[in-house]
């Protein structure tokens, strides 16, 4: 009887824009980095459908509504690309360098790790599109036979802890070129990664910015090589 109440898309909407709405009151009342409210309103949702006994397929109906405005979103990365293009321009092979280099490092860390702890094949792909922002990396997911659920609740643990030890690494290291910190917190941790990088300057929010869909784009391709040699 309950599932038959909430099978239809108003709730999945609903219940994603309130649970997210809860997450952001929750991070801006404890001031816990770590909350993100990406991480605390998925939880909220899996733990109201459990409660309730509700199916998944029913919440599903609305919650793909609000995942298909996520791909048309990310068009709005093109604003900082066309405002830095200069710089970028200017940088073009470090940047392509240090995206492509990154990326690859998480792709191979992530199979082998996987390999080693005999994480199965499903979960093993789903976990390859983690570090760019979440409208690519759920496509992504989707093409390559993936669970873009999973995928999207690391792209938020990922794109969290970029926010959270970013800047510590970037001390640790010494690291104080303002284009190779931006682009190395766009991408690696996306959107989260870029609101940190805008509060440690105007050229590393650029960066990071700029870096998000070219990541997005060169993820595509080194995803289908990376699983016809490992997996």
């Amino acid at each position: 009887m309950i599932n038959e109440l909430f099978a239809n898309t108003a709730f999945g909407v609903a219940l994603t824009l309130v649970a997210y709405e809860i997450g952001k009151y929750i991070q801006r009342k404890t001031g816990i980095k770590l909350l993100s409210p990406l991480i605390t309103g998925t939880i909220l949702i899996i733990g109201l459908l459990l409660l309730l006994d509700i199916d998944y397929n029913n919440y599903k109906l609305g919650g793909d509504i609000v995942s298909f405005f996520i791909a048309p979103a990310t068009v709005s990365f093109a604003i900082p690309l066309y405002k830095n293009i200069k710089e970028i321009r200017k940088n073009l092979l470090l940047i392509l360098v240090g995206i492509t280099g990154g990326l690859i490092t998480g792709l191979v860390v992530t199979i082998v790790l996987c390999e080693v702890f005999g994480v199965s094949d499903i979960v093993t792909i789903s976990m390859l599109p983690k570090s760019v922002t979440g409208a690519i990396g759920f496509s992504i997911s989707e093409m390559i036979g993936g669970v873009p659920e999973i995928t999207l609740v690391l792209i938020s643990i990922q794109g969290t802890m970029g926010y959270i030890v970013g800047e510590k690494i970037f001390r640790v290291l010494k690291i104080e070129n303002p284009i190779i910190r931006g682009i190395a917190l766009g991408t690696n941790s996306h959107v989260v990664g870029t609101a940190k990088a805008m509060e440690l300057g105007e050229t590393e929010g650029a960066m990071s910015s700029a870096a998000i869909p070219m990541a997005g784009v060169i993820m595509v391709f080194l995803v289908y090589v990376l699983m016809k040699i490992f997996i």
